[in-house]
C-alpha cells in the first residue's frame, strides 16, 4: 500500500468469514462506488484540477473530505484497507459477471494499490451445496441429482478421534477441543455439539491456536487441538515457545500425516517437525484401536506436550493394538528388518509375506512412539544386520535419518542401512495408492528396498 504501486487484490468474501455487511446506506453507497462511471469521472476530475495553478491543493482538500464522509458512513471493512494504503472498490457481486469485469477494469486503470471485495455464495447455483458448504469444501464423485456421495463413507481415523475424545470429555470435565476452523475435517462436529463451551475455535489462526492451548494447560485443563499437519507448521514457534518451554501438557491430534491424496502438495504432512520440539512425545498409531489407546494416554496419563499424528481416511490392512510399547516387533525374522510406523504398517507386513515366497526372513518392527527414540528400538532389531526404515516423511529430520544416527552411536553394529521415505520435495497430485507406489512405500516397494540391501 505504501508503495503506490500498480497492484489489485481480490478479497473473496464467501459468507464464511467475513460478516455481510448490513444497512440500507451501506448497500447504495457501496454499489455507487463500483459503478465503471464513478470512476471515469473521480479520474476526468483529478485531470482537469491538476491544470489549475492550485488544482493539486484542491484536489487533495477534496480527497480528504471525501475520505472522512467514507470512514464515518461506509462499511469499517472499506477503511481498513485505505488505512494501508489501498483503494477500496466494492463490495460487488462475484455472480454478476459484467459488473465484476467492470470494476476489475477499473481497479487495472486505477494505476496503485486496490482492493476489490468480491461477495460470492458458496456453492451459487447448486442447491446441495447450499444447504452443506463444509460438505462440498473438498468432495469426491458424487450423485449431481441429489448430492449424494457415491461411495458410502467408511470410518475414518478423523471419525474416531472425535468420537474418542468426547469420551474422555464425558470423564473428566478439564477436556476441552480446539480447531482452526476445521470441525468438521477434524471429527469435532459432535464434540461441539455436546460441550458447546469446551470447544473453541480459533479460525485460520494456527499459531494462536497453540498458544490459546498453553495458557489452557497453564491453567489446569487438558487442551486438545485438534489440527491438519500441514497447517499446524504455522505454528511452529508458538509449539516451542508457549508450550514446549514451559512443559506444558496440550494434545496435539496431528490429522492428516503423511501422505493426503487428493487434496495434493499444498496438503502433505510429510515435514517432520514435531520431533525436532524439545519435551514433545509424538505418537504415531497404525489402527483405530492404537488411536483409542494412545489418545487416552496422552490426555489422562502423559505430561508435557504430546502429540498423536494419523494419517487421513481408515486403515489400511493393520487392525492391531499394540498397546503401550514404544516398540513393537510384529514379525520376527533373521534375514532383514524394515522398520516403520503409523499407515504403512499394513505395507511392511504384506511385504514380509512377498518375501517369504521368496525365502526371505524379514523381521518387521513397529516404532509406537516416533519421538523421542530410545534404546528399546536397538533391541528390537538385535541379531538383524541390514535394515530398511520406511516413512511416508520427507527424508531430511525425519525418522529413518534419527533412527540410523542412534543406531551408528550405540554401535548396533548394522551393516547395511536404507532410507525409503518421499523423498527431498513434497510429492505431487496424486491417489494415496499411487503416490506410495512412485515413491517405493507400498509392499513392492519395500520388498525391492530389502533386496537391495541383501546384495
Amino acid at each position: 500500500g505504501g508503495s503506490g504501486e500498480p497492484l489489485v487484490v481480490i478479497l473473496n468474501d464467501n459468507g464464511m468469514s467475513i460478516d455481510k455487511n448490513v444497512g440500507g446506506l451501506s448497500k447504495h453507497l457501496s454499489r455507487m462506488r463500483t459503478e465503471p462511471e464513478y470512476y471515469a469521472f473521480k479520474k476526468k476530475y483529478r485531470k482537469a484540477l491538476e491544470k489549475l495553478p492550485a488544482g493539486r491543493t484542491l484536489y487533495e482538500w477534496s480527497h480528504e473530505l471525501k475520505t472522512a464522509l467514507k470512514k464515518s458512513l461506509l462499511p469499517p471493512v472499506s477503511t481498513v484497507f485505505e488505512d494501508m494504503g489501498f483503494s477500496y472498490m466494492g463490495p460487488v457481486d462475484g455472480h454478476d459477471v459484467q459488473r465484476l469485469t467492470a470494476v476489475l477494469r477499473a481497479a487495472r486503470e486505477a494505476g496503485r494499490p486496490v482492493l476489490v471485495h468480491v461477495h460470492t455464495v458458496k456453492g451459487s447455483g447448486y442447491e446441495p451445496a447450499l444447504r452443506e458448504p463444509e460438505k462440498f469444501h473438498g468432495v469426491g464423485a458424487f450423485d449431481p441429482a441429489t448430492g449424494q456421495v457415491q461411495q458410502p463413507a467408511q470410518e475414518t481415523f478423523s471419525h474416531v478421534f472425535g468420537e474418542t475424545l468426547r469420551q474422555l470429555a464425558r470423564q473428566d470435565g478439564r477436556v476441552c477441543a480446539i480447531t482452526a476452523a476445521m470441525a468438521d475435517g477434524t471429527g469435532l462436529t459432535g464434540f461441539a455439539g455436546e460441550f458447546p463451551r469446551r470447544f473453541f475455535d480459533v479460525g485460520i489462526a494456527e499459531g494462536h491456536g497453540v498458544a490459546m492451548a498453553g495458557g489452557m494447560a497453564k491453567q489446569g485443563l487438558i487442551p486438545v487441538f485438534a489440527v491438519y499437519d500441514s497447517f499446524l507448521q504455522r505454528g511452529y514457534d508458538m509449539l516451542v515457545q508457549d508450550m514446549a518451554l514451559e512443559k506444558l501438557h496440550g494434545v496435539l491430534a496431528v490429522d492428516r500425516c503423511g501422505l493426503v491424496g487428493a487434496d495434493g502438495e499444498t496438503h502433505h504432512g510429510c515435514l517432520d517437525y514435531l520431533g525436532q520440539i524439545p519435551g514433545m512425545t509424538v505418537l504415531a498409531p497404525a489402527s483405530f484401536a492404537e488411536l483409542r489407546r494412545m489418545l487416552r494416554r496422552a490426555v489422562l496419563d502423559m505430561t508435557g506436550p504430546v502429540a498423536v499424528r494419523y494419517p487421513r481416511g481408515g486403515e489400511d490392512g493393520y487392525d492391531g493394538d499394540c498397546g503401550d510399547e514404544p516398540v513393537t516387533v510384529l514379525r520376527q525374522g533373521t534375514d532383514a528388518a524394515i522398520v516403520t510406523y503409523g499407515i504403512l504398517t499394513g505395507q511392511a507386513l504384506r511385504a514380509a509375506e512377498l518375501l517369504e515366497k521368496e525365502g526371505v526372513s524379514l523381521r518387521v518392527v513397529k516404532l509406537n512412539r516416533v519421538a523421542p527414540l530410545d534404546d528399546g528400538i536397538c533391541r528390537a532389531l538385535d541379531g538383524v544386520k541390514r535394515v530398511v526404515a520406511a516413512e511416508d516423511q520427507l527424508r531430511a529430520g525425519a525418522v529413518g535419518e534419527r533412527l540410523g544416527a542412534l543406531l551408528l552411536e550405540r554401535g548396533a553394529g548394522i551393516e547395511r542401512y536404507a532410507l525409503r521415505n518421499a523423498g527431498e520435495a513434497l510429492p505431487a497430485q496424486g491417489s494415496t495408492a499411487q503416490l506410495r507406489h512412485v515413491l517405493g512405500l507400498d509392499a513392492e516397494g519395500m520388498v525391492q528396498a530389502v533386496r537391495e540391501v541383501l546384495k
